[in-house]
């Protein structure tokens, strides 16, 4: 329980920093993309020191799949209802926007997130 509460603190105080330092702006900026993930990318290889070399396998794993799933989804919605549920502009894989290069580190993320919170109920 304890790597997961530090994992999430590291992730909202991370989300804060990016926030404050990007309030002035309404226009993508690369320095608050990085700010956003800087500190939960560092928090990871404190994960890979304390779990091994697994972690990063599976934050690969979790981040191309997420960004798969979130492609298939938004293409799926697409062609059933002709209408699109989101449309990413910087960096689309397709020409669609149905995901975006720029998603792949938060897949990733949430995917070490699900490990942590699985390791700490127990399962």
């Amino acid at each position: 329980m304890f790597e997961l509460s530090i994992y999430f603190l590291i992730f909202i105080i991370g989300l804060l920093f990016a926030c404050l330092y990007g309030r002035s702006t309404r226009r993508f900026r690369w320095s608050e993309y990085v700010a956003l993930f800087l500190l939960p990318f560092i928090s990871l290889f404190w994960l890979i020191f304390k779990y091994g070399p697994i972690i990063l396998i599976l934050y690969l794993t979790s981040a191309v799949s997420g960004m798969i799933i979130e492609g298939l989804v938004g293409w799926a919605y697409h062609e059933t209802l002709s209408s699109k549920l989101w449309e990413y502009k910087r960096f689309p894989i397709s020409k669609h926007g149905y995901t975006s290069w720029l998603t792949l580190p938060f897949w990733g993320f949430i995917g070490i997130a699900a490990f942590l919170l699985i390791k700490a109920l127990g399962l």
